[in-house]
């Protein structure tokens, strides 16, 4: 027979978190590991009593150590893991210190595309302080430090932004003693994730019928537009405009074509003969092959898991050559408005007109047209660059949010 209360807890969605523990831990740390799990779990049960919240347990001891402290390669094996069981999210616990690219000592990182968070014991254990403590206390505040960052990194996860105020569990943490001071996230932000958690707890496309006969084409299409929130929160995360700016290699080999183009007059004589519309082609089909390229060359969409369609897997399918896109676009759109200055400020008429010859107008038209000639093959060239990039990092850059 069926109590009321069962019946209440089949009624509720669930909401599936993936607490995966990597290595070989201490005994402390896998201790603060296991208690942080069941407060987070006792703490979202509370505050989120309409979703059924479980926090699935999996440990790998023989996970390999020179890979523990790469954050890329934590975050790749969570979101593996996350697409496999599969689960909503996953967080990955190491007690190796993590490798950061953006802070030189991170505690964690997560990232939005693949629904995963890596936090490391290594800089949060208690006990340094010179007035000590018991090992119990001290397995209570590294346990609440673990806690307020898996919060912090779910917060990020479900569309949450960071708050400057210092006891906010979204601010942004400087200090471990900042994360002691945290009184986790007001009704408001509780909220904002309850409207984030309905669409995440949702049957999955895969396993509703109608859904189950469809092309893998429309499949991801339909998955697409069911999950484009998520789809832009992952996007607008992951920052594709700063991507100029991480990547120097590319950046460098694309302005040093640029400078060479412009020194050359038959660069000059072919760029302004070019129509408006040939430039254009020329431009998105330039866009195209340099996305494309870095993608492929850099595996930036390597298989994880299962090849059968999956509505998780639409957020990195979709986003990441978005976010590639959109870096490079960034980096054209620098590049032609840097030649267009060129072109008007250092070169005189009579030198254009001389390298130019075959071009009866010059204007501002043939200006852009030369501009946007050279941006393209200097973006091609610049493309070449992302093999001198180390896999990792470029993996890092495109597929970390942050790093805490």
């Amino acid at each position: 027979m069926t109590t009321a209360e069962d019946s209440t807890d089949s009624a509720r969605e669930i909401v599936e978190i993936g607490w995966v523990i990597v290595g070989r831990m201490g005994e402390p740390d896998l201790q603060a590991a296991l208690r942080t799990r069941d407060q987070l779990s006792a703490y979202l049960q509370r505050v989120f009593p309409e979703f059924d919240w479980r926090l699935t347990l999996v440990t790998n001891e023989e996970f390999i150590p020179e890979l523990q402290g790469r954050t890329i390669r934590l975050l790749d094996y969570a979101g593996m893991e996350r697409d496999v069981r599969p689960w909503d999210f996953s967080v990955v616990v190491t007690d190796v210190p993590l490798v950061g690219h953006y802070r030189p000592t991170p505690w964690a990182a997560f990232s939005t595309t693949l629904g995963a968070v890596v936090i490391s014991t290594a800089r949060l254990r208690a006990g340094t302080s010179p007035s000590g403590g018991s090992s119990e206390e001290n397995l209570n505040l590294t346990s609440k430090r673990m806690e307020a960052l898996a919060m912090h990194c779910i917060g990020h996860l479900t569309g949450l932004k960071h708050e400057d105020r210092p006891e906010n569990g979204m601010s942004y943490y400087q200090s471990v003693e900042e994360l002691d001071q945290s009184q986790g996230l007001t009704s408001e932000q509780l909220d904002s994730m309850r409207s984030s958690l309905r669409e995440i707890a949702d049957q999955r496309l895969e396993e509703q019928t109608q859904y189950q006969q469809m092309s893998s084409l429309r499949f991801y299409l339909r998955s697409a537009w069911i999950n484009r929130r998520e789809l832009l929160r992952a996007v607008i995360k992951a920052e594709p405009w700063l991507l100029p700016v991480r990547l120097s290699r590319v950046a460098f080999a694309a302005v040093s074509a640029l400078l060479v183009l412009l020194m050359t007059a038959e660069a000059w004589e072919l760029g302004m003969s070019l129509s408006g519309q040939t430039a254009f082609f020329l431009s998105v089909f330039c866009l195209f092959v340099t996305t494309s390229y870095i993608i492929v060359q850099q595996r930036l969409l390597v298989s994880r898991g299962a090849h059968e369609p999956r509505e998780q897997r639409v957020v990195a399918l979709i986003s990441v050559p978005v976010i590639v896109l959109m870096g490079i676009f960034t980096t054209f759109v620098v590049l032609i408005i840097a030649s267009l200055a060129a072109e008007l400020m250092l070169f005189e008429r009579s030198v254009v007109e001389n390298w130019a010859a075959s071009v009866t107008e010059i204007g501002l038209a043939q200006y852009l047209s030369l501009a946007t000639f050279v941006g393209s093959v200097a973006l091609l060239i610049g493309a070449l660059g992302a093999s001198l990039e180390d896999q990792q990092y470029l993996r890092h850059v495109v597929l970390v949010d942050e790093e805490i």
